[in-house]
């Protein structure tokens, strides 16, 4: 079969017996199962024993991309990390833009099925078809963005992509996540299956393309929409704030979770925004692979002991979070939780919740 999009291969590492092979992606998989999670999903299904222990080594993660991904289509950078869940106990799966997927399409292959467990701690370096499972002893403890910056002095090569685990995952937090370039796969603990496998990262490094069908007829496609996106009153807002730029708004018809659910309105809401943030801290707008939005802010924490730390700006999800939640509404505070909750791979959700529920007992 021609491959249009899909690349049309599926990598398969045994950490066990410390080996790889290629399989070719399922065409009716395909047919029946459009997009990362749900080709995910399908072999989840198929390998996978519903009643086996998520942190086992019976467990599988499967690292899967969409057709998109890698393409020029805005936002066609994503990529779904599943599994049994160690949190629920049920089908998992986070989800991460970036640009670890489509760094893993041009190395030429669809997705990654890791399976087994390495008797001490590992990492997988895919360079095109070069698959190494190397040892990671040094790694292990490191927060991601030390573990990506460890990886790419090791491979010699800025442009090596990293999907890594924190103490988090190491430790078997049941709702750790994995980090690429600060993007992340949150919830339902795809860290902790990572950590249950002794595997700390998946490195990638490709030196291929995507083919697409009829590519000038993508491209026409492709103008038009860009300027349909742009003018998009959520695009323009999120370009100018990021995710957190709708808070207020999403306060005025009461979706702000506010002292742990417990109230309706806050006038703190206003402090945490997007807008409040970058008004106060911006440094530069990122983006990620392909599309044109440019959500991602980047910030510097002013105060506190993290003052001087370059980081993401904080998402909506970190504002309710650790910010609403709590409230608490000090900016570099929630630029700081993000920031640690993302070195050592938390999911800031969970943590938030967590924290409110607690305090809500005790008080």
């Amino acid at each position: 079969m021609e491959w249009f999009g899909y690349v049309g291969r599926v990598l398969r590492v045994d950490l066990s017996g410390e080996r790889a092979r290629v399989e070719e992606l399922s065409e009716e998989d395909v047919e029946l199962f459009i997009g990362g999670s749900g080709l995910a999903a399908a072999i989840i299904y198929r390998e996978v024993d519903p009643k086996v222990d998520p942190l086992s080594e019976a467990n599988k993660v499967v690292c899967m991309t969409g057709p998109l991904t890698g393409t020029m289509v805005p936002g066609g950078n994503r990529t779904t990390i599943a599994a049994k869940s160690p949190l629920t106990g049920a089908w998992g799966e986070g989800h991460l833009g970036g640009f670890w997927g489509p760094e893993l399409k041009f190395a030429g292959y669809d997705g990654v099925i890791v399976e087994g467990r390495a008797s001490s701690p590992v990492y997988i370096l895919i360079r095109d078809d070069e698959v190494e499972v190397r040892d990671a002893e040094r790694l292990w403890g490191l927060t991601t963005s030390s573990t990506e910056r460890a990886i790419r002095r090791e491979c010699g090569d800025e442009g090596v992509r990293v999907l890594s685990i924190g103490p988090a995952g190491e430790r078997l937090v049941r709702y750790a996540v994995v980090v690429s370039d600060e993007r992340v796969a949150g919830r339902t603990g795809m860290g902790a299956v990572f950590g249950s496998k002794n595997l700390k990262a998946i490195a990638v490094r490709g030196t291929g393309k995507v083919r697409v069908k009829e590519y000038e007829r993508l491209r026409a496609l492709i103008r038009r929409l860009y300027p349909a996106i742009m003018s998009n009153p959520t695009s323009q807002v999120r370009a100018l704030y990021g995710t957190n730029g709708e808070m207020e708004v999403f306060h005025e018809y009461g979706d702000v979770p506010i002292r742990n659910f417990t109230l309706g309105e806050w006038l703190g809401v206003s402090r945490i925004s997007g807008q409040a943030i970058v008004s106060r801290m911006l440094r530069r707008h990122r983006t990620c692979f392909s599309c044109p939005i440019h959500c991602w802010k980047e910030v510097k924490i002013k105060e506190g002991p993290h003052a001087g730390t370059v980081t993401r700006a904080p998402e909506y999800e970190t504002a309710a979070s650790l910010g609403a939640l709590l409230m608490i509404d000090d900016p570099n505070y929630l630029a700081t939780a993000e920031y640690l909750c993302n070195e050592y791979g938390i999911d800031v959700i969970s943590a938030g919740v967590t924290i409110a529920w607690a305090t809500e007992a005790f008080e």
